[in-house]
């Protein structure tokens, strides 16, 4: 399911994106800076989907601690608790799991994003998805990305702009071309698990694999 229409079902992106963090991460308790840090939202929207949220009854609000660091301070680093709002699940609201199930089958990231969100990363050979892109729970990986010059910084950039959309952490490995095709030949047991089980090339300039 496109994008354009869970938003439009559940009154826009980041709404979107607050109930796939919170479906899929159970047991959060998150202050509206974190959530909106986590989703990659700014935060005034992220605020309106937490108040869209909890007029729902999605949301139940709790008080909690976060460790702030004093400025300042000449006596090393120090930090004091403050007391803060925090959101989390309300375990009464009677459609959680429905939801759960229903963002569970609605993909969220077409493989054109995950190619758009890594772009950056380098010269990018291979870009292989599975796991929970793929509705498997058993595999290893969700995503292995072949490349050369591969640049961490720009790669994390971009799993989290991902992660954001897809509400959950993603499995993931990267391999510089030469260490890739090395392993690839000695039966690596990752990079087997996988190429024997269910997985999409969404992007390939390899030979070993036929280019496409």
């Amino acid at each position: 399911m496109s994008d354009v229409i869970l938003e439009k079902l559940f009154g826009g992106e980041a709404t979107v994106k607050v109930l796939r963090l919170f479906l899929f991460n159970e047991n959060l308790a998150l202050t509206q800076e974190e959530i909106a840090s986590k989703v990659h939202t700014n935060f005034e929207w992220t605020k309106n989907a937490i108040d869209y949220l909890e007029k729902l009854g999605f949301f139940k609000k709790r008080s909690g601690f976060r460790d702030f660091p004093i400025k300042n301070c000449k006596k090393g680093h120090k930090t004091v608790k403050k007391r803060m709002a925090l959101w989390l699940v309300n375990p009464n609201f009677p459609m959680t799991d429905a939801l759960r199930q229903f963002f569970h089958r609605a993909n969220i990231v077409s493989p054109k994003e995950v190619i758009s969100k890594l772009s950056s990363t380098g010269n990018l050979k291979l870009i292989t998805i599975s796991g929970m892109f793929l509705e498997d729970n058993e595999a290893r990986l969700d995503l292995l990305v072949v490349g050369d010059n591969l640049k961490k910084a720009s790669f994390d950039k971009g799993v989290g702009a991902i992660e954001a959309l897809l509400g959950r952490e993603i499995r993931y490995a990267t391999f510089e071309t030469p260490e890739f095709l090395y392993r690839y030949g000695m039966y690596d047991r990752l990079v087997r698990d996988v190429f024997d089980y269910k997985h999409e090339k969404i992007l390939n300039k390899l030979a070993v694999f036929g280019e496409n």
